[in-house]
């Protein structure tokens, strides 16, 4: 009867499993204290062997899985990157890692395993780099526009100021300025006409564009300095704002855009991470929490890219790399959190279930928790308190 028991418990437990662990989101947290040359991370990317690239405000690390590998401003065998301050990590169609600084572009290969700096281009602020079918670069420097063909070893200044730059599928180079409008490059290499995507009645410094993400040949999910996500589409020229939580639109900086193996779109945010569905036009807001060692570790979000395998790298200004995995997610985690509903402590020693379908938990370091299977509803017991129960949902959705 024991062996009974035992099999139809766990046979309820694999029910909450089914019933809660939908949609739970925990990050595991990379720092200074486990390898990370600094806890801002401003870029992160995937390259084609599988290395994640992390770019900080201290340097670049190359992170294998177990281990990091440092690259900074010094002379080394490696070269230098004359610069720490990183903005931008991409890999073009042979394979060098290519590296956007505060003070120049630089180029890392990977056969020679070397860092040399581009001296054609000014040695000033360089960021938004991207890599077109050609395998040239175009990048920003100070927010002009410039090109560099790799073939001809030539690089030029397209004199148009933008505040962010993205190629669509037809290779088609869309910027955004610092007045609230997008256009498209052009080959008399011109800005082609301008589109309003944030009203012009707001104050000037409320404007900016931060970032465009082609979601199809019609559609590009805007992000704004002040005005949060929209969404444009080309084929009828509407431009609507998309849901960020109980924020609406308002005040909400909008850094990355990265699409997920489910198709929802993670929005990194100075608010933490949303994630919006456009299929429903719902989002949910994933932040930082005191006490929860499985949340964000910091509000402020620089940058997300989408590993291979269909993780998701977050690099936060304060709270270093973030790795979220849906493998990570297959089971709840029951944890102690200050302030919100959950079990008690952490040493678990019994677990039973009762007539009612409850679940009674003993722990050796915080007294009794039960777990209410319909609500997810924990109410705590110990020796010198009355019951406690709160109500505070782990995360909202809207």
């Amino acid at each position: 009867m024991k062996f009974f028991s035992k099999i139809a418990l766990l046979n309820l437990l694999f029910q909450i499993v089914v019933s809660y662990s939908h949609g739970q989101y925990y990050f595991k947290h990379y720092q200074v204290d486990d390898g990370l040359v600094h806890n801002a991370v401003t870029a992160v990317l995937q390259d084609s062997k599988g290395f994640i690239w992390i770019g900080t405000r201290g340097g670049v690390n190359r992170f294998d899985g177990y281990s990091f590998k440092t690259f900074k401003n010094n002379n080394d065998k490696f070269g230098s990157l004359g610069n720490d301050v990183i903005n931008s990590i991409v890999e073009d169609k042979n394979r060098m890692i290519w590296i956007g600084t505060g003070k120049g572009l630089f180029k890392y290969d990977p056969y020679k395993e070397t860092l040399t700096q581009l001296e054609s281009a000014p040695k000033e602020y360089t960021n938004n780099i991207v890599i077109d079918k050609d395998n040239n670069l175009w990048f920003l420097i100070q927010f002009s526009l410039y090109k560099y063909i790799q073939a001809e070893n030539r690089i030029e200044h397209l004199k148009i100021q933008a505040s962010c730059i993205a190629l669509d599928s037809n290779m088609n180079l869309w910027m955004g300025d610092n007045d609230g409008n997008i256009s498209i490059y052009n080959s008399q290499k011109k800005r082609g006409p301008r589109i309003r995507i944030v009203n012009k009645s707001l104050p000037s410094n409320a404007r900016s564009i931060s970032k465009i993400y082609p979601v199809s040949n019609n559609e590009f999910l805007i992000g704004c300095f002040k005005q949060g996500l929209k969404i444009y589409s080309l084929q009828s020229g509407a431009v609507r704002s998309l849901p960020l939580g109980d924020h609406e639109y308002k005040d909400t900086y909008v850094r990355d855009i990265t699409i997920a193996n489910d198709g929802k779109y993670w929005i990194a945010t100075e608010s933490g991470i949303y994630i919006n569905d456009l299929k429903t036009n719902t989002s949910i807001n994933l932040r930082k929490r005191i006490g929860d060692k499985y949340a964000l570790g910091d509000n402020a979000v620089y940058a997300i890219c989408r590993d291979n395998q269909g993780g998701m790298w977050a690099g936060t200004f304060f709270g270093g790399l973030n790795y979220y995995s849906k493998d990570n997610a297959r089971f709840e985690k029951y944890y102690p959190i200050p302030g919100v509903n959950s079990i008690s402590g952490n040493a678990v020693r019994e677990i039973c279930s009762d007539s009612s379908g409850q679940l009674w938990i003993g722990t050796e370091d915080a007294g009794l928790s039960k777990l209410d299977l319909k609500t997810g509803i924990f109410t705590n017991y110990n020796t010198t308190e009355k019951k406690v129960v709160f109500l505070i949902p782990i995360y909202t959705a809207f």
